[in-house]
């Protein structure tokens, strides 16, 4: 099952459906989870999505990606999830490449980067504070990852739901930390450049992604 986490992302995830919809995605094995949207044009077009057979929920407390992922688990089963942003946007269907080579321990990611490398003082400090030291082996970029459910299942009760943005930045590291915790091996399909990452050419951008900026409704 396909988990997109949204919070006035009409925008956003317009394009996102657009493209699993081209990758002949049926509409039925994708949960869009809704973060307390505020906005009228966003929840208005919520609920067109639950008219055309999409699995729209709304959790009911602004916990980001991380609470979106683990109401979406509490509600609904699959061997598989594929769990993302509603800001991504694919420039194929690598989706049915990467499910083959998922294991009992695997995660992949669409991009990681090294401990410390982009480590800001607050996520040094929610590290130490939870795991008593701020080294992982390699940063999950967005959030964004793909696993067996029994992965999930190992260590979800391990995650940490954010609080705020700051929270959920530092996310992309204790799920790091959680992973290696459990013996996960965190699989990057590429590293986080911060200069390629912002270039406005698509063409010369991820192989197999195209990098979003903000821009929502």
């Amino acid at each position: 099952m396909f988990v997109i986490a949204t919070h006035n992302g009409k925008k956003v995830l317009t394009n996102l459906l657009s493209d699993l919809s081209r990758f002949n995605i049926s509409n039925e094995n994708i949960c869009i989870v809704d973060n307390l949207s505020t906005s009228k044009d966003s929840l208005d077009y919520l609920e067109r999505l639950k008219k055309e057979n999409y699995k729209v929920l709304h959790n009911p407390e602004s916990t980001y990606e991380i609470g979106a992922y683990l109401y979406a688990l509490k509600n609904f089963k699959s061997d598989v999830w594929f769990l993302m942003q509603d800001c991504n946007r694919f420039r194929y269907d690598f989706f049915s490449e990467i499910t083959p080579k998922l294991t009992s321990n695997n995660v992949y990611c669409l991009l990681t980067f090294p401990t410390g490398m982009y480590d800001a003082p607050y996520d040094k400090m929610i590290l130490s504070l939870h795991f008593g030291s701020w080294q992982y082996s390699k940063g999950t970029y967005g959030c964004t990852m793909f696993a067996l459910d029994e992965v999930i299942q190992k260590v979800k009760n391990d995650w940490i739901i954010p609080r705020s943005k700051l929270d959920g930045a530092a996310a992309e590291r204790t799920l790091s930390v959680i992973f290696d915790k459990h013996n996960i091996e965190i699989v990057g399909m590429g590293d986080y450049n911060s200069t390629r990452s912002s270039d406005p050419d698509p063409l010369t951008g991820y192989p197999h992604f195209y990098h979003i900026h903000s821009g929502r409704v």
